[in-house]
């Protein structure tokens, strides 16, 4: 460091050996003579000399407790006897070596010692340096990880709103995350900016929550304005949730959510007395436990309507949701083993109806693939968040008597 505290780096060739190393040490550390010393207030002059020790060892190294770098420090013997010769009068002492001089080679060895740590030093933490020198906070590479990662997890949450979310939601957010959103498209008529003032987050349909939004909402976010989880991304503080948002309350939400499951399981067992459709034990297990969406139990009712079905199985593509929370995908085909151009034009007819649906039964995607056996398989997906209540008491009171 020289004067100013701005960091130097000796490999820069600014300033040359043995000049850079005793810019580095400071003025202090290659004194010579008395009168270097003279202005130095006297703890530097009792930790920068080392005056004649007869407990020089063997390897003519004394050892001082008083050195700032704390009592390990060896010195050579006979350090300081430049300062002797220069008084009139003395000779110089000869070292343990029996030559004068001695300690000038144990001085030029420490001294380029001590350059390359300090070129070391300075090569592997430029950032670091220039941070303090400035006055500004130390950027750690712990710091740099954290922030990068909360930043990977604020990304994957804009782009699975972007994906997921219905296009007609209003979406709730912090200030950051509203503009991680607009970044990935969403237009600004479908978001709802909650600026720390904002008392509520009343009018939105899905709530982005960040930390940000935790501390200030406080318990008040999961107990009466969105009680539940649709997708979580990350884990710890830095975890972002999406949610559903109650517009009665979170009360009146999980009372509907409640009736919700009930009426999706009462649906799911009458699709399974279907002869017309069939489906992998996953998926009748699914539907009896109520678990799908019920806008995909509707739209399954209608399909079989036309031609058979067979439900792979059923999935979403978030995780960390509440308990209750529907699942809105389906991979289904035509037949069990339907395979070749048959299967797939049959698919296509069914893919073609689907587009032409409405919200909230139109698919958010909707696409035919193959499977690695060759067997073509449609997957519809639906929007987030699915509506409460769609289904009644006898929804499919009109296909009960399917053949």
């Amino acid at each position: 460091m020289h004067a100013g505290g701005t960091p130097r780096d000796v490999r820069q060739g600014s300033v040359a050996w043995p000049a850079a190393v005793e810019a580095e040490l400071g003025p202090g550390f290659f004194t010579r003579g008395r009168n270097a010393l003279a202005g130095c207030p006297a703890r530097h002059r009792g930790q920068e000399t080392w005056p004649e020790d007869p407990r020089a060892t063997a390897d003519g190294l004394v050892r001082t407790r008083n050195h700032p770098l704390g009592g390990r420090h060896a010195a050579p013997a006979g350090w300081g006897d430049d300062m002797r010769a220069s008084q009139p009068g003395r000779r110089p002492r000869r070292g343990r070596g029996g030559r004068p001089g001695k300690w000038r080679l144990w001085l030029l060895v420490a001294a380029v010692a001590v350059a390359a740590v300090s070129a070391q030093v300075a090569s592997r933490a430029p950032g670091r340096m220039q941070a303090i020198s400035a006055g500004g906070p130390i950027r750690t590479a712990s710091h740099n990880s954290v922030a990068a990662a909360a930043a990977g997890i604020r990304l994957r949450a804009a782009r699975w709103v972007i994906e997921q979310v219905s296009g007609s939601a209003i979406v709730a957010c912090d200030p950051a995350m509203c503009a991680a959103l607009a970044a990935h498209g969403l237009p600004g008529t479908n978001m709802l900016m909650l600026r720390p003032a904002a008392p509520d987050p009343v009018g939105s349909d899905v709530l982005v929550a960040t930390s940000a939004l935790r501390n200030q909402f406080g318990s008040r976010l999961s107990g009466v304005y969105a009680p539940d989880v649709i997708a979580r991304f990350g884990t710890g503080s830095e975890r972002i949730e999406v949610r559903a948002v109650a517009p009665d309350g979170a009360a009146a939400y999980r009372s509907a959510l409640g009736r919700d499951v009930l009426a999706r399981k009462a649906a799911g067992a009458q699709l399974l007395r279907s002869s017309r459709i069939g489906g992998s034990a996953v998926a009748k297990a699914q539907l009896a436990g109520g678990a799908p969406d019920a806008r995909l139990l509707v739209t399954l009712a209608a399909l079989a309507t036309a031609q058979p079905v067979y439900i792979l199985a059923f999935s979403d593509p978030a995780r960390g949701a509440s308990p209750g929370i529907p699942l809105r995908c389906v991979s289904l085909t035509v037949k069990r083993r339907a395979t070749g151009a048959a299967g797939a034009s049959q698919l296509r007819q069914i893919l073609a109806f689907l587009r032409a649906q409405r919200p909230p039964f139109l698919p958010q995607h909707a696409a035919v693939a193959s499977l690695a056996s060759g067997q073509p398989v449609l997957r519809i997906e639906l929007a987030a968040p699915g509506p409460l209540g769609l289904l009644g008491a006898n929804v499919f009171h009109d296909h009960t008597s399917y053949p």
